[in-house]
């Protein structure tokens, strides 16, 4: 299947998914059957994604996507070994118990720490 098969098919997907999401909204369709249909629909369409990507034609906002998801999940992944969060930014500060960024303001209020759920009113 070359590219443009695969964007001709991912519309058509589209298409189906929209069709079938009138024809449930308009009482046509059993719950059931809307789930067991558009669940099918998604493996579809997953399935004309993810050859995309393989052949190197996926287009550039989804490639892209793909960047932004590895990048978070490197993220987390050395948060999660480190045991630390990233330095907090501007109009932001770390908490004295569990060092997540919580906002510098929460600290004149009787807040608390969103992650720990530390009393933050002293900072």
């Amino acid at each position: 299947m070359s590219a443009s098969d695969d964007s001709v098919g991912l519309d058509s997907i589209y298409d189906s998914i929209d069709t079938l999401e009138l024809e449930y909204q308009l009482g046509n369709l059993p719950q059931g059957q809307y789930r067991d249909q558009l669940q099918a629909y998604r493996l579809e369409a997953a399935a004309v994604i993810k050859s995309q990507l393989e052949q190197g034609a996926a287009p550039p906002e989804l490639l892209l996507e793909q960047e932004v998801i590895a990048a978070r999940a490197e993220l987390r992944s050395a948060e999660s070994a480190e045991g630390t969060h990233p330095e907090p930014a501007e109009g932001w500060q770390p908490c004295p118990q569990c060092d997540a960024p919580i906002p510098a303001a929460l600290g004149q209020s009787d807040g608390s720490c969103p992650h720990c759920g530390t009393s933050v009113s002293e900072l």
